[in-house]
């Protein structure tokens, strides 16, 4: 059985992985551990520093800017990626935010939009409006 610093060591290792500004979950680490001892790391992690909380189960590796001496907003897209792999929804942009991501227009969307499978929801992350809204898959 392994101890609960090899968890927290195999958790920190695979977020070291990660590019700055990834969102991540819970539900991205229970290959290494159930949930609730995953999510006792994460929280541990946060108050260290380590990760950045964005939502209640979601988190992000932020990314520190020289220029303005604080940490960037978090990648709202890398956001709803991680909630759309926590609740196992297909997503995909939608208007505006599909036009800015695939650089068809520089304009920076206020509210993110996604179509999915799952229900409606929306979420407010540091002021940034993140939508989803039902469709029937295809």
């Amino acid at each position: 059985m392994k101890g609960k610093e090899s968890i927290q060591d195999q958790i920190e290792k695979r977020i070291n992985t990660f590019e700055r500004g990834a969102a991540f979950s819970a539900f991205d680490f229970l290959d290494i551990a159930e949930a609730n001892t995953v999510n006792q790391m994460l929280y541990r992690l946060e108050k260290t520093g380590t990760i950045r909380r964005l939502l209640n189960g979601i988190y992000d590796k932020p990314t520190y800017s020289n220029l303005i001496k604080e940490y960037s907003a978090p990648r709202i897209d890398k956001v709803a990626e991680a909630l759309a792999r926590r609740f196992n929804w297909r997503i995909a942009p939608s208007g505006n935010t599909a036009l800015n991501l695939l650089h068809v227009s520089t304009q920076v969307p206020n509210i993110w939009e996604y179509v999915s499978d799952g229900p409606y929801r929306e979420y407010d992350i540091d002021g940034t409006k993140l939508k989803f809204k039902h469709t029937k898959a295809r």
